[in-house]
């Protein structure tokens, strides 16, 4: 099966199982996963340890940019989930909510390592303005 990007809602709307599922990968929520979270081509299947609602959608995106990229590295994984995660129109909203930036991830409901992301390359203030 060809993996075909589709139009997906983007920032907090996002649902990385949602999208999993519409590609025809299943997800499987396991305690006892050796790792955070893992794609296993051969099964179309993103294993992810189960956690909190921020956690499991950070993975599950980053997992799905294995299942829909190239071989991608870390990097182009976490740009993937980064740009799904995080509308610009919420960041500038959660940014002039609060000056700290502390909890713009938790308001975002993305992983620090994401948002960092996000702001070390996708993040332009004049495409936003």
């Amino acid at each position: 099966m060809q993996n075909t990007l589709i139009a997906v809602p983007q920032g907090i709307a996002y649902d990385a199982v949602l999208e999993a599922a519409t590609l025809d990968i299943d997800v499987r929520f396991d305690m006892n996963a050796p790792d955070a979270g893992s794609y296993h081509p051969t099964t179309r299947t993103i294993r992810v340890r189960d956690g909190d609602r921020t956690y499991i959608r950070s993975t599950v995106a980053f997992q799905l940019a294995h299942a829909v990229l190239d071989y991608p590295t870390t990097e182009q994984a976490v740009v993937f989930a980064a740009e799904r995660l995080i509308d610009p129109d919420d960041f500038v909203a959660v940014t002039a909510a609060t000056p700290h930036p502390a909890l713009w991830a938790r308001v975002l409901r993305v992983r620090d390592c994401l948002l960092e992301v996000y702001l070390g390359h996708l993040f332009s203030p004049v495409a936003v303005a």
